[in-house]
């Protein structure tokens, strides 16, 4: 990523953050612009004479204008009433100047925040271009046997064209389906689908969430495989369309691939495993890109992809794909 995208678009998660915190609050008074300088006038310049002499001209000054008094105001904002308190700090980056300070040394719960700040470790480490991928391999020493490789693509999704989800243009399994069938030997029936979900060195739901996150539609556990962020039915066209997330998304992924299969898989076992290490690769589906992600992930307050970003974060630095790790 060059480095005026990355300035843009850490202008951006600043501006972000400023727009989270305008959101609650009481009043406070807009800061006063600082005086500005109001410029040197330029020398007299003295010609040299040709001719006969005349009077030696000046040069006008040139004014330089003060800049625009700050006219933006967050007071508006941060007096509704129907918000009890705000906990917000903002600065320019470039001056250095504090724009808002209300109760900005307080602890507090910070809720959402933090998406912008795992949003701002992604611009630093994984670049804006970078895709999930997710990998079906054959297993040569294990006729039949086939391996389901997650990649950290929480869009990863069950659904057929022309049904969809929340996540625009995600890949889908029946396009990794398809596209494995067209290269299996043929005659062989697949007999077991191993699923790989290693990519992520921890996959689990926080011990530090609440478990009615999981039916009320929160959050998913985060595991570098899954279909649909976790969701039990994500496909927005259906009538039966349920938020809740699933408690065994690894297996939800594997039952889904089989499904999509069709008759090749339908007698195949599913087994959560690592990957055999002579494995080699059929075919493969990638997600949209980081900067996808990222835009979605900020609009929408999603939580479950938020935490997949931040795995991505977390391994482009250099640290463990665990929730510590990010």
């Amino acid at each position: 990523m060059g480095k005026s995208l990355r300035f843009r678009l850490t202008k951006f998660a600043v501006a972000s953050l400023a727009l989270v915190a305008l959101g609650v609050g009481p009043a406070v008074a807009a800061p006063s612009p600082s005086p500005q300088p109001t410029g040197t006038p330029l020398p007299s310049v003295t010609p040299t004479p040709t001719g006969s002499p005349s009077a030696s001209p000046t040069t006008t000054p040139i004014p330089v204008n003060p800049a625009a008094p700050n006219t933006c105001s967050a007071k508006a904002a941060l007096g509704q009433k129907a918000f009890p308190r705000l906990y917000v700090y903002a600065f320019d980056v470039t001056t250095g100047r504090t724009l808002i300070n209300l109760n900005g040394t307080a602890q507090t719960p910070s809720a959402s925040v933090l998406k912008v700040l795992t949003a701002a470790a992604a611009i630093v480490h994984v670049p804006a271009t970078q895709r999930a991928t997710t990998t079906v391999l054959s297993v040569p020493s294990q006729p039949g046997v086939l391996v389901l490789k997650g990649g950290g693509d929480f869009s990863l999704t069950k659904t057929v064209a022309p049904a969809y989800t929340t996540y625009t243009k995600a890949a889908r399994l029946s396009t990794l389906a398809a596209n494995t069938l067209t290269l299996l030997t043929p005659g062989i029936p697949i007999s077991k689908i191993i699923l790989d979900s290693t990519y992520f060195e921890e996959n689990s739901y926080n011990p530090a969430w609440k478990l009615s996150d999981r039916t009320n539609g929160y959050i998913s556990p985060i595991t570098a495989l899954q279909v649909d962020a976790g969701r039990l039915n994500g496909d927005l066209t259906s009538k039966k369309y349920d938020g809740t997330r699933s408690s065994t998304p690894i297996l939800d992924a594997g039952r889904a691939f089989r499904t999509a299969l069709g008759d090749a898989a339908k007698t195949a076992t599913l087994e959560v495993a690592p990957t055999p290490t002579d494995a080699s690769p059929v075919a493969s589906v990638n997600s949209m890109p980081m900067s996808f992600w990222l835009n979605h992930a900020l609009m929408a307050s999603d939580n479950t992809e938020t935490e997949f970003i931040g795995r991505h974060a977390a391994i482009a630095a250099g640290n463990p794909s665990t929730f510590a790790g990010v």
